[in-house]
C-alpha cells in the first residue's frame, strides 16, 4: 500500500467476501498494527459502504488517541470514490 505522504507499507487482506467484504491489515508503525474492515451492506435498492479502523499492539492505544480521529477524516474521501466507482460499474448480476 502505499500512501499520500509518500511511504508504503505491507498489508495483509483477510476475511475477504467477494463484493462485500474485506478487512486489510498492516503494521505502519512500531509496536502497532491497523485494521481496516471495509463493507458493503444491502440498503433498499442500493447499497451502504462503510469502513471502520481498530488499532493494536503494545502502542496501539497510542497511536489510535494521536491518529484515530484524523484517520477516520479521511474515509469519507475513500468511501464517496468507492460508491462513485461501484455506481459507474456495468450490473453484474
Amino acid at each position: 500500500m502505499i500512501i499520500k505522504a509518500g511511504g508504503s507499507h505491507s498489508i495483509r487482506l483477510e476475511n475477504v467476501k467477494p463484493g462485500r467484504a474485506f478487512d486489510l491489515v498492516t503494521s505502519p508503525a512500531p509496536l502497532s498494527t491497523f485494521h481496516f474492515m471495509c463493507r458493503v451492506d444491502p440498503a433498499g435498492a442500493g447499497s451502504t459502504i462503510s469502513q471502520s479502523v481498530a488499532m493494536s499492539g503494545p502502542l496501539g492505544g497510542v497511536f489510535s488517541a494521536m491518529m484515530g480521529s484524523r484517520l477516520a477524516a479521511g474515509f469519507e474521501a475513500i468511501l464517496t470514490g468507492l460508491a462513485r466507482a461501484a455506481e459507474s460499474a456495468p450490473n453484474s448480476a
